[in-house]
């Protein structure tokens, strides 16, 4: 029982600093811009960067934490990524920006399957939703509280310090992981699951079930919002709603904080549920909506409270997603379908600064960008409605098969 709540805290630990990592250029962003005369379009080009990189090794990161191991395989993409967040204060132009933060972002991926595998190998059953959701509550405290320390970082040493700075976590943690987190043993296959048990999984065994492809377009088309709020959101207060720069640590703030007590509510309330998938579409709907009344808002904090409801239900919804995801395999191929699911994220991470970036530029507003993501949320609802049905289906199929083998 102890050794569980150990794994989680330093997978936890992981997640956060991984975060923290990945959404400082974010805080950074109206300096580095400004520094490097870059736009709205070339900084999108920086923002996609790291999902180019990230979705490029999900599917490979994955497989290597199924062959050899989650620990290893954390420990090395650590180490990675340490070294290109501190690279990416070292760059002197856009270009070199780009090919550091994918690098970076390469580094990244090769964790992220063998921290989901980790959580499906020691939290099961009802237990795994609440896993799950604590594990995910550093999505949005990561940003929470990247924003005030990042601007109070750069107001010492700049932004090029700032990830100097901020590459010194991951080594600690490098250490923390080698001595602490337990070494895995072979473990055996859950019964009732949707792939047979073999001495060999291949990513075929997850592409052959309809419902990984429906969860890998409604993981897609949903990061294409949460992406964009990562990405946008301390430069849309700052260029739109013009929030002076030593306040938009704090105001950027306060919308993650608000996806934090989701993550929580609706850990809560994803295990209680018995169509989970539906209640994910719903809360994606919900954060649409929180994000067409963001834009529309007639002033800057009416702006800050919509934007906080958006990020209650997207980030929220984290934890029943993956909880849902880890339900519909046995462990031995948990690191590869998470690898899988986690690269269509990646496609849609690659796409939202792009396009939202693009259309910023292209019509001097934000608000066709929050269009584009509000329809994207739709989509993945669709797709999660989709696979409740499919889950029906299935099961009405079985029953019928046995009703007639009885005859």
């Amino acid at each position: 029982m102890k050794k569980k709540w150990l794994v989680l805290f330093l997978l936890w630990l992981t997640f956060m600093v991984s975060y923290l990592d990945r959404v400082n250029v974010s805080t950074a962003g109206p300096l580095m811009m400004k520094d490097l005369h870059m736009d709205t379009g070339s900084f999108g080009l920086i923002l996609s960067a790291f999902t180019f990189g990230y979705g490029l090794m999900q599917i490979p990161g994955g497989m290597l934490a199924d062959r050899f191991g989650s620990k290893a395989t954390m420990i090395f993409g650590l180490v990675w990524w340490s070294i290109f967040t501190a690279l990416s204060g070292v760059v002197a132009s856009v270009g070199m920006l780009i090919a550091v933060r994918a690098l970076f972002g390469a580094g990244e991926a090769l964790g992220t399957g063998s921290q989901l595998k980790l959580l499906g190998k020691y939290f099961n059953g009802s237990d795994r939703n609440l896993g799950s959701s604590l594990y995910n509550t550093a999505i949005p405290l990561g940003p929470a509280l990247c924003g005030p320390i990042a601007v109070w970082i750069m107001g010492k040493v700049g932004w090029h310090g700032l990830f100097y700075w901020f590459s010194i976590p991951g080594i600690v943690l490098v250490v923390l992981l080698y001595w602490l987190l337990p070494s895995e043993k072979k473990e055996k296959t859950n019964s009732g699951s949707h792939v047979k048990k073999k001495d060999k999984v291949a990513l075929k065994d997850v592409l052959n079930y309809p419902g990984s492809w429906l969860i890998f377009i409604a993981y897609l088309t949903k990061s294409v919002a949460s992406w964009g709020l990562l990405g946008w959101i301390p430069v849309y207060l700052n260029t739109s709603r013009h929030i002076d720069i030593k306040d938009l640590g704090f105001a950027s703030s306060i919308p993650y904080l608000l996806g934090f007590v989701g993550l929580l509510f609706f850990g809560w309330l994803g295990s209680r549920v018995k169509h989970r998938a539906s209640l994910i579409g719903i809360i994606y709907l919900l954060a649409g909506a929180g994000l067409y009344f963001a834009f529309s808002a007639g002033t800057a904090s009416g702006s800050i409270v919509f934007l906080s409801v958006a990020s209650f239900f997207i980030f929220g919804a984290y934890g029943p997603f993956w909880g849902l995801t880890l339900d519909l395999f046995p462990s031995e191929v948990h690191g590869t379908l998470s690898g899988f699911t986690n690269f269509g994220g990646q496609i849609g991470g690659f796409i939202s600064p792009l396009v939202v970036g693009y259309l910023v530029k292209a019509t001097g507003s934000f608000t066709d960008g929050f269009l584009f993501m509000i329809a994207t949320l739709v989509v993945s609802s669709i797709a999660l409605f989709g696979l409740d049905y499919l889950k029906i289906k299935m099961k009405q199929n079985t029953i019928h098969y046995e009703e007639k083998v009885a005859e």
